[in-house]
């Protein structure tokens, strides 16, 4: 919901996918040996929402991984023939169900993604801005060619900081995936 990220794309993460541009902290979603993307255009540097980085302490929970060892930030789930995405679907979707999200609305991890555009649309957030960020493809061959996303630090300012859901996330702090 803070990446508009598809199910694959966060799944299959490695620890080496979160890096640091213009300052900003960024998951690269990309396409090699062990990882996929939907479409070239899906390849990108999504930069991370502040309530992951400085909340959630993502980038402290990352690190503590690769010094245990690990490569990947979803390390205890196994690859199927389809990738990393059913596992954590499967997961997650357990996880939304004693909130009564997934039976009583219909979500599924899946509807993040839409709940992420919409909230960018209605935050007054260009379209052809925002698909820098969900791994759409530009309108034609200017913009699928020879544009390119910018820094970091304004897609950061300008799209990421914008996402604001007006629901109160605090107890997701005090998760055991939260580095102390």
């Amino acid at each position: 919901v803070f990446t508009g990220a598809r199910l694959d794309e966060i799944s299959q993460a490695l620890l080496t996918d979160f890096i640091e541009q213009d300052g900003v902290h960024c998951l690269r979603v990309y396409t090699s040996e062990d990882t996929k993307t939907k479409t070239t255009s899906s390849e990108r540097l999504i930069p991370l929402h502040p309530f992951l980085v400085e909340d959630l302490k993502i980038m402290d929970r990352v690190e503590r991984l690769k010094n245990r060892g690990e490569e990947r930030f979803f390390h205890t789930f196994s690859k199927s023939k389809d990738g990393y995405g059913r596992t954590l679907g499967r997961w997650f979707n357990d996880y939304l169900k004693p909130i009564d999200v997934y039976i009583k609305y219909k979500k599924t991890f899946h509807s993040f993604r839409h709940t992420f555009t919409t909230n960018l649309y209605h935050n007054g957030i260009r379209e052809a801005d925002s698909r820098f960020l969900d791994g759409h493809s530009q309108d034609g061959v200017t913009f699928d060619t020879y544009l390119k996303a910018g820094k970091m630090s304004r897609l950061h300012e300008v799209l990421v900081n914008h996402l604001d859901y007006g629901i109160d996330l605090s107890h997701l702090k005090n998760s055991k995936y939260v580095v102390k």
